[in-house]
């Protein structure tokens, strides 16, 4: 019995350091446009970066309408979808060739590096967010605005939050990588 006890103790001892050292414990943090729940958005944001912080997408699929030489990419169990492009003329559904454009995150677990959850109270957005502008007449709130290093000047929202019924019920991410 003996024997018995501390082989359960060894085999679970062993299997918790298995579950810590793969991974399991999975990040639902959105750092502005630079990390989304550990993929490193600025730094690796290509197809094989997310594929390789998120696992096999539930589905892939061009988008040539949209005329960026677009792929939609979803993890449905993780409540995300990232549209990933390429400049150069490649088909950016290739893991290697594919550059992240922006994504859309409606997963229940997710929350910004500040605090906001999907979920949370549209009053919440000016607790956790210091200086939160509303897009347009829209549902849309930038909470993290930049301007491109490129072009006129004018910024863009990198982290916006979508509003539904008075409560958060996406996030967005938007970072312009280049692609090419």
């Amino acid at each position: 019995m003996r024997r018995l006890l501390l082989a359960v103790l060894c085999a679970a001892a062993v299997g918790a350091g298995a579950a810590s050292s793969s991974g399991a414990e999975r990040s639902w943090v959105i750092q502005g446009d630079t990390v989304i729940g550990g993929f490193l958005v600025q730094k690796d944001g290509t197809l094989y970066g997310a594929i390789r912080q998120f696992g096999p997408p539930t589905s892939k699929r061009r988008d040539l309408a949209s005329g960026w030489n677009g792929c939609l990419v979803i993890w449905k169990n993780l409540g995300l979808r990232i549209f990933f492009y390429n400049l150069g003329g490649h088909d950016s559904c290739q893991p290697q060739y594919g550059y992240f454009r922006d994504a859309l995150i409606t997963g229940k677990k997710w929350r910004t590096a500040s605090g906001l959850r999907i979920g949370d109270p549209m009053r919440w957005i000016f607790r956790y967010h210091a200086n939160p502008k509303r897009i347009g007449t829209g549902a849309w709130w930038s909470l993290l605005q930049r301007v491109p290093p490129y072009g006129d000047g004018t910024g863009y929202t990198a982290l916006g939050a979508k509003i539904n019924r008075g409560s958060v019920s996406a996030f967005s991410v938007w970072y312009q990588a280049g692609g090419e």
